[in-house]
């Protein structure tokens, strides 16, 4: 659940009413789920980490999180897109890239969050 904590403290970053953060993480706490297959159903067992797939809700949250996470980094769409997960940023130099790159991982290492070196040069 430590990264439901992160997902809703970018809810506040971005000013959601305590009340819809609430209940959004109301939805998360304890939640069960089981898998169902043709030989037939697994008991239910607890989701201890990470969102809900498949939730029209999911989809929003990750917007908002990749908006807090990169907003040191976003310029005109001709120089930076977002890609599902990933981030595309492009400048006239190397150099300015990798500037861009450094403050690309402010935002998620502020929150905790690890940025793997290795895909990022």
């Amino acid at each position: 659940m430590v990264l439901m904590q992160k997902v809703w403290r970018c809810l506040m970053e971005k000013r959601f009413s305590e009340k819809y953060a609430g209940i959004t993480k109301d939805m998360y706490v304890g939640a069960t789920t089981q898998v169902r297959s043709t030989v037939g159903a697994t008991d239910k067992f607890k989701v201890k980490v990470g969102m809900h797939q498949g939730t029209a809700l999911s989809h929003y949250m990750f917007d908002i999180v990749m908006d807090v996470m990169t907003s040191k980094v976003r310029e005109e769409v001709s120089w930076s897109a977002l890609l599902t997960d990933d981030i595309l940023l492009t400048d006239l130099t190397r150099e300015s890239v990798q500037l861009k790159i450094e403050r690309g991982r402010e935002g998620p290492e502020s929150r905790g969050l690890k940025t793997s070196k290795t895909k990022t040069d």
